[in-house]
């Protein structure tokens, strides 16, 4: 339990703190969720780089170290671009990438089998798409969160969430949807 709450806090200080600090807080969480990825591989550098990039260009870098295999990169600029997450003064083009980048940082959890951790990150992009007007993100975070349920044995939850999910992709005009589920 105690992990649990530290890793949260990490995050949650992390959209309070200016640039250096969340690149530190970016790398203990990165640290807390891998433990043996300071061994293999520093992303402060990689981090650094990006700092002043676009977030959109953050999470194709993601996505791209991802299919790559780069796991670990893949979680560490996800969660960068999760800790740049402001409600009040994002375009709506960042709160995209943001999105993307909490439903990548859930997917990993979930790959680990850590769903609770997994269900925060869904839970926190669907909050990010109920600020805008549409969202094609929406479905594979209702389809997720279905599954997390799902191995939780809870298959009345699982259900509705699967039903939300198949209800929002309708709206969005069916099968065109950016997110990875």
């Amino acid at each position: 339990m105690r992990e649990t709450i530290t890793y949260r806090y990490i995050l949650a200080c992390s959209a309070r703190l200016c640039a250096s600090l969340r690149l530190l807080a970016c790398g203990l969480a990165l640290l807390w969720t891998f433990p043996s990825a300071g061994a293999r591989a520093d992303h402060s550098a990689l981090l650094r780089q990006m700092s002043g990039r676009p977030l959109t260009e953050i999470v194709e870098a993601a996505r791209h170290a991802a299919e790559q295999g780069r796991e670990e990169e893949a979680l560490a600029l996800s969660l960068f671009v999760c800790g740049k997450y402001d409600d009040m003064e994002m375009t709506e083009e960042n709160k995209h990438a943001c999105v993307a980048a909490f439903l990548r940082v859930g997917n990993i959890h979930y790959l680990h089998s850590s769903y609770s951790e997994a269900l925060n990150y869904y839970v926190k992009g669907l909050e990010v798409c109920e600020t805008e007007k549409k969202s094609s993100e929406k479905p594979p975070l209702y389809n997720n969160i279905g599954n997390i349920y799902s191995a939780f044995k809870d298959y009345e939850k699982a259900l509705s969430y699967y039903l939300l999910g198949y209800k929002a992709a309708q709206e969005n005009g069916g099968a065109d949807r950016k997110g990875d589920s």
